[in-house]
Formats: structure tokens, C-alpha cells, sequence
């Protein structure tokens, strides 16, 4: 079957995507496989994600020697919910044409190894369910087993306009309708609130710097979204749009490597602030502020967030000041210069330039 399934992926032709992104669609979608690498690492012992090929997401249960696939289509909507009606409606002028024909096309394509297809969004569902009442939004997960006989046979009737005949009966017990966490609005912060807890429970590394690590999973998803190049083989183009679980790691294991010691680094900014005329009292309301605003960051808070995106773009753009400061205390007073917040207590926005200033100096 493993041979089966790699031979399929290789001469299999990926279903044509074209048209202008929808750009909250798109980042909702990154964000989403964001999330999946997360719980991927957690439960498979190896894994392959590939980003909008097939699919919007496609996993495979081993990077080399794959014998499973499982598929997601991501879509966003602003308001109301999906029902049986909106996941049939014929879109496009190309089959297959609804989302129910489409999640079914995968097990035209890629035969048996497909252990599960996947209908993703923010929004709830509306569908009968075995019972004959109607899921709200307290679903969060539908298989297709769960759907109701009379919501099915118009699923049946909405693939076979495009794939006839369907299977139903191989193909609904891997269905699965996905009523996501995360919303349309707030979706960094989310995910860094996930990223929090990964880090600080399974990896026991409550101290990691994790904004960078954030936008270096963001951006690799996002070149593996939007790679094409003409005339490549599957099997090389399947590569250069996926992460697989060592790319993963490597990612992680950098962002460890790199891992900001502000704290560990205290006695020396101390003895700056000494120098400056701050007294001990002082300095510990400084420290506490640096580490509150670090946890907060980490944490995905918005006026923390908000403070080092602030920090991070006056850096880019000042160059000189940077190379010429001889402090961290001297750069972070340079920095705070620029910010007028009088919402936030002086000492607090200090400390928080200090903690910003010393990871500056560490990425020079």
C-alpha cells in the first residue's frame, strides 16, 4: 500500500488552483496548519505536511514512505453557519465543484490510503444528525457517521454531479466536519497562546522567545503555500511545499539554540543601571517589568505584542543608534524616547525596552 500510495502521489495530477487568494482565507489557513504541526508532533512519530496541494493542507503519516493521507480544506466565514445546503451548492465553473464533491474527489484520486477528509472553518455547522436534531456550535467535531440518512443522500446527490458513481458508503466514515477554536480575528495571538503552552508543558521550555519562533513557522508555511515552478516533478514540487517532522524539530531546536538569557543576564544590566544613578529599589521594578513583559509576549498579549512589533520596526530603521550604543540601559532609553505612552506606568514601558533593547543587541 506504501508503494501504492507514493507511486499515486507522484504521477497524480494536483487539482488546479487559480483565481486571486482571498488574503483573511489565506493567513486563516497558515495559521490552521500552524496548529496541526503542534498536534501532529505530539501524536506521529513522523509526519509530512504539504500546504495547498491536493489540498489547503495535506498530511502524510511518514515523510519517506507515506501510507495514509489525510486531507483538510480550510474556508473562513463571517457570519451565519455551513449546512448541508452550503456544503452541496455548486461554486466554480470546473468539477469537482461543490466542497462535498471536492473532500470526496480525494479518494477518486488517491484511492484507499486516504484515512480521513476534512471540511475546516470558524464558523458552525448546521446538520442533521443521527438523532434528527440540528448541531449547533457546541460541535465541534462531525464524522459523517454521525450525519443524519437524509442529509447523506443529498450529499450523494451533490458529488455524483461531478463524480458519479459515489461511493457513499466507503467514504462517509471519512468524513469529518471541523468547527475550529480559532477565530477570524486574533489569530496570532491565539496561536501564540497555544505555542505558550506546548513550549512550557510538553518541551518544558517556559522561557523561550516566542515571536521569533512564531514568524519563522509563519513565513515557512507561507513560501511552502506559495511555491510553483513550472516544470517540476510531483515528487520534488511535494518536497518544496511541505514541512516535514525534522524540519519541525530543526526549526525548534534553532529557536532553542538561540533562546534570549535576559534574565541570566541581569548582573550585567544591573551594573549599568548602578552606573546610571539606579538604585536596587528601582531595579528590581525594572526587572520584574522586563520579565512581565517577556511572559506577556510569550503569552500573545496584545499591548506586549504591540510594544515589540513598536520596538522591532524603530530598530530596523536606526541602524546607527544601535551600533554606536554602548548599554543596554543607553539603548533602551533611546528606544523608549520614541514611544509616548502615557497609559503605561514609566517604569513599566523602561523595562520593557530593557528586555526589547537586549534581544536587539542579541540579533545583531
Amino acid at each position: 500500500m506504501s508503494h501504492t500510495l507514493e507511486t499515486t502521489l507522484k504521477t497524480a495530477r494536483p487539482r488546479e488552483k487559480s483565481g486571486s487568494r482571498v488574503v483573511g482565507r489565506f493567513d486563516y489557513q497558515a495559521h490552521y496548519g500552524l496548529l496541526q504541526l503542534f498536534e501532529f508532533h505530539q501524536e506521529q512519530e513522523d509526519f509530512r505536511v504539504v500546504f495547498d496541494y491536493h489540498d489547503d493542507i495535506l498530511v502524510l503519516d511518514s515523510a519517506s514512505a507515506p501510507k495514509s493521507a489525510r486531507l483538510f480544506q480550510v474556508k473562513t466565514k463571517d457570519a451565519g453557519d455551513w449546512t448541508t445546503a452550503n456544503l452541496c451548492s455548486l461554486v466554480g465553473k470546473e468539477a469537482p465543484r461543490s466542497i462535498v464533491a471536492r473532500l470526496y474527489d480525494h479518494l477518486v484520486i488517491l484511492g484507499d490510503p486516504v484515512d480521513r477528509t476534512s471540511f475546516v472553518s470558524n464558523a458552525a455547522f448546521k446538520v442533521t444528525l443521527k438523532d434528527g436534531k440540528k448541531s449547533t456550535g457546541e460541535h465541534h467535531w462531525i464524522t459523517g457517521p454521525e450525519i443524519h440518512d437524509d442529509d447523506v443522500k443529498k450529499i450523494k446527490i451533490a458529488i455524483e454531479k461531478d463524480c458519479a458513481p459515489c461511493e457513499i458508503d466507503k467514504w462517509r466514515p471519512r468524513l469529518v466536519l471541523v468547527r475550529s477554536p480559532m477565530g477570524i480575528h486574533g489569530q496570532k495571538a491565539y496561536v501564540i497562546g497555544i505555542l505558550h503552552e506546548y513550549f512550557s508543558t510538553a518541551l518544558e521550555l517556559p522561557d523561550i522567545s516566542l515571536d521569533p519562533l512564531y514568524v519563522t513557522l509563519y513565513e515557512t508555511i507561507q513560501q511552502c503555500t506559495r511555491f510553483s515552478q513550472e516544470g517540476l516533478g510531483n515528487e520534488e514540487l511535494i518536497q518544496k511545499k511541505s514541512i516535514t517532522r525534522a524540519d519541525f524539530e530543526s526549526i525548534i531546536e534553532r529557536a532553542k539554540n538561540r533562546r534570549m538569557s535576559f534574565l541570566a543576564d541581569w548582573p550585567t544590566i544591573s551594573a549599568d543601571l548602578a552606573a546610571a544613578g539606579i538604585n536596587s529599589i528601582r531595579q528590581i521594578r525594572l526587572k520584574t517589568a522586563a520579565a512581565r513583559h517577556l511572559a506577556n509576549r510569550s503569552m500573545g498579549h496584545a499591548l506586549a505584542n504591540d510594544l515589540s512589533e513598536a520596538a522591532t520596526s524603530w530598530a530596523k530603521q536606526n541602524a546607527d543608534v544601535i551600533a554606536s550604543a554602548d548599554t543596554i540601559y543607553g539603548l533602551a532609553v533611546a528606544m523608549r524616547a520614541e514611544f509616548d505612552r502615557p497609559d503605561i506606568f514609566a517604569d513599566d514601558l523602561l523595562g520593557a525596552m530593557l528586555a526589547e533593547a537586549y534581544e536587539v543587541i542579541n540579533e545583531q
